[in-house]
C-alpha cells in the first residue's frame, strides 16, 4: 500500500481597512468701530489689527484740552466679522502702549474702561454701570501704559446670527488728576506741550 506524505501552511486571510479625515479651517476673525451712535453706524466697521491702524476713539469735548480733574469719554464697539464667524471670541484689554508727553502728562491721566453701556451713552452718568475690564479696587483707574494680569476680566462676542453678528461696545473714560494746590504757573510739572497718545489692544481668542 502506498502512503503519500505532504506538509504544507495554509495561507492566512488578508483584508484592508481604510479611514480618511478631510479638515478644512473655520474663519475667525473681529472687527471694530469707533462710531458713537447706537447701534453702532454699519458703515464704519473695519479691521484695525496692527497699532498704526489703531481707529481713533472719539473721545468726549474737551479731550484735546484736558483740564486737571476732568475726564473725557469714548465708545469702542466689536463685534464678530460676518463674513468670518465660524467661532464666538473671549476678548479682553491685553495692554496699552503710550508716547509723547511720558515724562510730565502721562503720570497724571489714568484710564477704566466697562462694557454694558450703549455708544450713544457713553458718559460720566451712566459709567457707574456696566461691567469693568480693567481692575483697579481703588476706583481711580490704571496707569496709561497698561499690561493686563494673568487673569485679566474679558467679555464674550457672540457669532449667532451671521451675517449679523450682535456688538459689545466699551466705554472709555480717560481722566487727568487734580492739581495740587498752590501749585505755581510756570511749575515745569504742570507745563505740557506734547500731547499723549495712547493705544489699547484687545486680545480675542476663538471659542467653539
Amino acid at each position: 500500500m502506498l502512503g503519500l506524505g505532504a506538509a504544507g501552511t495554509l495561507a492566512a486571510w488578508t483584508d484592508s481597512e481604510f479611514a480618511r479625515g478631510v479638515f478644512t479651517s473655520g474663519q475667525f476673525n473681529i472687527q471694530g468701530n469707533e462710531s458713537t451712535s447706537t447701534p453702532p453706524a454699519n458703515g464704519t466697521w473695519t479691521d484695525h489689527y496692527t497699532a498704526a491702524g489703531a481707529a481713533q476713539l472719539q473721545f468726549s469735548t474737551g479731550f484735546n484740552s484736558l483740564s486737571p480733574g476732568s475726564t473725557v469719554y469714548a465708545p469702542f464697539s466689536l463685534r464678530i466679522d460676518p463674513t468670518r464667524a465660524s467661532y464666538g471670541a473671549t476678548v479682553h484689554i491685553r495692554s496699552t502702549a503710550s508716547t509723547g508727553d511720558t515724562t510730565n502728562l502721562m503720570p497724571k491721566l489714568s484710564w477704566k474702561a466697562r462694557t454694558g453701556i450703549a455708544p450713544a451713552t457713553c458718559a460720566a452718568g451712566t459709567f457707574t454701570g456696566g461691567t469693568p475690564l480693567v481692575p483697579s479696587p481703588d476706583g481711580a483707574g490704571v496707569p496709561m501704559n497698561y499690561t493686563a494680569p494673568a487673569t485679566p476680566p474679558s467679555f464674550t462676542l457672540s457669532n449667532a446670527g451671521a451675517p449679523s453678528t450682535t456688538p459689545v461696545s466699551v466705554c472709555f473714560a480717560v481722566t487727568m488728576q487734580p492739581q495740587p494746590a498752590n501749585v505755581a504757573p510756570n511749575d515745569p510739572s504742570w507745563t505740557f506741550t506734547t500731547p499723549v497718545t495712547t493705544t489699547w489692544e484687545f486680545s480675542a481668542e476663538s471659542t467653539p
